[in-house]
């Protein structure tokens, strides 16, 4: 069971107002559009109009991040607590202030309750304390953990009463340190989240529902050599992004404590490092392996490395070289997910055995009641699944 109950009213506040399934996902766009939203403001209050451009194209339009805003998932909600934590943070870069400390912990504790990879938040906030990014207003972040922790009550008391409730990991601490294979896989992702190499969980093509098997025997193959062997090539941008990043961090020491006359552009690049920091800590730390899905609320971050380079290409001599490429990445990336939204089984009808998912055990009156029966799902399938969140029926339960 989750901590709190922070995903339980993300997901019924939206079905009180409105009774079908897509109400939820209405709710995951918004908080997109207002991640996005304040991300915007940030650059273009720290970096200028050009950049703030780039991020458009490479955040707003962000294949990883389009992805993550059409379906109902704990993670899709947390590129817009990550951007709460990066605007209230650039907002106590000189002095703190009782509500943004306020919300920047409450914010932070919410998205842990959401998914717990959203404890990377908290290791940037520590590193951004520590170096003088963040000032801290004490009485509004004890106020945010107060409230976040009363949000935690019933869980407390449920666990009490059954502790068999805690999460159990079947890692160790450190395993990053001790098998390295976690740790290069978190900054083989934190480069990944700015470039065009999908996990193959995206990039699975199916077009015989829609286009007919014909034309699936051509788009499908030419899908897959384009997303898995042309497009991660593109990870070679982030990375020269990043060596930039670092190498003129380091010698402008960009990277120690953040001066009280600290400019804004500077902040920002103090900030993705602290995030580039964190992350690399947690990946050493973490009991698991990291997953893709695990790494999201790094995504902003990610790319603003990225766009940071980008925007210095702009007034060189190679601008018009950048400003083709900018815009080539975030068409190409268009004509990807586009091929996902079409091709993706997970959100067309496919007859792929593989996907267990279209196959449910068993049949509840919530799937009636939420316009769900009549689309890509069968009912009473031995071999099917089953929401751990919706009860067995009876009559299973005796057997």
């Amino acid at each position: 069971v989750a901590p709190g109950g922070a995903t339980s009213l993300l997901v019924g506040a939206p079905l009180l107002l409105w009774r079908h399934h897509r109400a939820p996902v209405l709710l995951v766009l918004a908080f997109h559009i207002f991640g996005y939203a304040l991300l915007d403001r940030l650059v273009r209050q720290t970096l200028g109009g050009r950049e703030r451009v780039l991020f458009a194209l490479l955040y707003w339009l962000n294949p990883w991040r389009i992805y993550l805003s059409g379906f109902l998932w704990n993670p899709n909600y947390l590129p817009c607590f990550a951007a709460v934590h990066a605007w209230t943070a650039f907002r106590q870069r000189h002095s703190p202030g009782f509500w943004f400390s306020l919300v920047h912990v409450l914010a932070t504790g919410i998205a842990f309750q959401v998914h717990a990879s959203a404890a990377l938040l908290a290791a940037v906030s520590a590193v951004l304390f520590l170096r003088g990014y963040l000032k801290v207003h004490w009485p509004g972040a004890l106020g945010g953990g107060l409230i976040w922790i009363l949000t935690l009550l019933p869980w407390f008391l449920r666990v009490w009463n059954d502790p068999s409730l805690l999460p159990v990991s079947k890692g160790f601490p450190g395993r990053g340190l001790v098998l390295v294979y976690p740790l290069a896989r978190g900054l083989e992702y934190w480069l990944r989240l700015s470039s065009l190499f999908l996990s193959r969980q995206i990039v699975r093509f199916d077009f015989r529902h829609c286009l007919g098997g014909t034309a699936n025997a051509v788009l499908a193959p030419a899908a897959l050599i384009l997303t898995r062997f042309l497009l991660p090539l593109t990870v070679a941008f982030p990375l020269l992004a990043n060596l930039r990043l670092w190498r003129r961090g380091t010698r402008s020491r960009s990277f120690g404590r953040f001066p009280p006359e600290g400019s804004d552009r500077r902040w920002l690049q103090g900030y993705v490092g602290a995030t580039f920091l964190a992350a690399v800590a947690v990946f050493a730390l973490a009991p698991t392996t990291l997953m893709w899905w695990q790494a999201t609320v790094l995504l902003h971050a990610a790319v603003l490395a990225t766009v940071m380079w980008a925007g210095a290409l702009l007034r060189t001599r190679y601008r018009r070289l950048a400003r083709a490429a900018a815009w080539a990445h975030a068409a190409v990336g268009l004509l990807v997910i586009l091929g996902v939204r079409f091709g993706n089984p997970q959100f067309r009808c496919s007859d792929r055995p593989e996907l267990r998912g279209q196959r449910l055990r068993y049949d509840h009156p919530m799937f009636r009641e939420l316009h769900i029966r009549g689309g890509c799902y069968s009912f009473g399938d031995p071999a099917g699944g089953w929401p751990d969140v919706l009860p067995t029926p009876a009559r299973e339960e005796g057997r």
